[in-house]
């Protein structure tokens, strides 16, 4: 049977690792690889008989393409500190390791839990993510949204991954500034230009679909939030684009 590397990123995550590293005992490895947490992230991790390197953090893609090599088997299960895997994946898992394995990848649902509840609507109910690859893969280099570059289709897990992105209120906001600014970067490298149209009707269409069309009303108060939450995000993404753009002529002229 095919042996298993769990892949876990961390950054001052002792509030989640424990939970986390706990779901993949089972791994044949569980590798950390820490940013310089300033907590007891490290601790954490080799308590659980991890493996542990640190490296320096410069965006998602590529710390997962210094990881990668990194595992010391073939297959790999990437799991956030905010995931956990369940009985029912790693039986899925290793069901798929009784035979030859038909893809190079496998994609998950995940189920979004949100200041402790599940929110099912509003497009969350959709978030996948490559989750079980093979180590020869590898991600688009990218400062957000990173995926990973497959020269044919993916496979699918059943099961559903659990994944707590936000306990508390100061979570979301905590990201917040981080993302506008990786995602204003992103824009400014593809070329995208700054205009009243993407900063105005872009973050009112944003709320629209999120919270009419995919029915996040239906989510109630969290539903709200997440849906004006993205309205700001996308503002302040092309508030931002539209400052770099300023600076960079600035300098030009």
């Amino acid at each position: 049977m095919q042996k298993l590397t769990a892949l876990i990123l961390s950054y001052n995550e002792e509030a989640n690792l424990p939970d986390c590293l706990q779901s993949v005992q089972w791994a044949d490895e569980i590798f950390v690889v820490d940013s310089f947490s300033t907590d007891r992230s490290v601790e954490i991790a080799e308590s659980f008989g991890a493996r542990v390197a640190q490296h320096e953090y410069l965006n998602n893609a590529a710390q997962k393409n210094w990881a990668i090599p990194q595992c010391s088997h073939e297959w790999i299960v990437i799991v956030e500190a905010d995931e956990r895997m369940t009985p029912e994946l790693r039986q899925e898992i290793e069901q798929l390791f009784e035979q030859p394995m038909q893809h190079d990848a496998y994609f998950v649902y995940r189920r979004n839990f949100v200041f402790g509840r599940e929110v099912r609507h509003g497009g969350w109910d959709r978030d996948k993510a490559a989750r079980l690859i093979h180590r020869h893969c590898r991600y688009g280099e990218r400062q957000l949204a990173a995926e990973v570059v497959l020269d044919k289709p993916a496979g699918w897990l059943r099961g559903r991954m659990p994944h707590y992105p936000y306990r508390e209120f100061d979570q979301l906001y905590a990201k917040f500034q981080r993302y506008t600014s990786w995602g204003a970067i992103e824009l400014n490298k593809q070329g995208v230009r700054a205009n009243w149209v993407k900063i105005l009707l872009h973050p009112l269409w944003g709320f629209f679909k999120q919270y009419v069309l995919r029915r996040g009303f239906l989510d109630g108060y969290i539903g709200l939030i997440l849906a004006g939450q993205t309205a700001s995000y996308i503002f302040t993404k092309y508030a931002k684009l539209w400052y770099i753009q300023q600076i960079e002529e600035k300098v030009v002229r």
